[in-house]
């Protein structure tokens, strides 16, 4: 998607992009850690939103961090439904402002905890983390 806006009588393009990242969940109760690699060409990112295959699960039974170069976009341990979008915005970002990434920490870490919740039995699902960034 690209996205225009004027800067100081200039009309410039910005190009925006979505990256899925996924973190496959098979035991109840599991605490997940990985590091992903940000592709080269992603200048900074803007925004995150949480989603799964069995959102359900997510929504009820994960917690969530979520750090970017370093920095923790989303605290440890959150309710990993505070940064989930109902069916009818799917398309949706939790926007923070603009991280921009330099070209020596490129990686994304995420801690992903399931948590046993009465009435609501564990299935193997996906978490996905989707990060929207500008191009550079």
């Amino acid at each position: 998607m690209a996205v225009g806006f004027f800067y100081n009588s200039l009309f410039i393009i910005t190009m925006i992009r979505k990256r899925t990242f996924k973190l496959p969940v098979s035991l109840s109760g599991e605490l997940l850690t990985k590091e992903f690699d940000l592709l080269s060409d992603m200048g900074s990112v803007i925004g995150l939103a949480v989603t799964s295959d069995r959102r359900d699960l997510v929504f009820y039974r994960g917690s969530i961090g979520v750090s970017i170069a370093g920095k923790d976009l989303i605290q440890e341990g959150e309710d990993a439904n505070e940064y989930m979008f109902g069916i009818e915005h799917p398309s949706r970002t939790w926007a923070f402002g603009e991280l921009p990434l330099d070209s020596t920490d490129r990686r994304m870490r995420v801690r992903y905890q399931d948590s046993e919740v009465a009435g609501r039995a564990f299935s193997v699902h996906v978490v996905k983390i989707v990060v929207t960034y500008q191009v550079r």
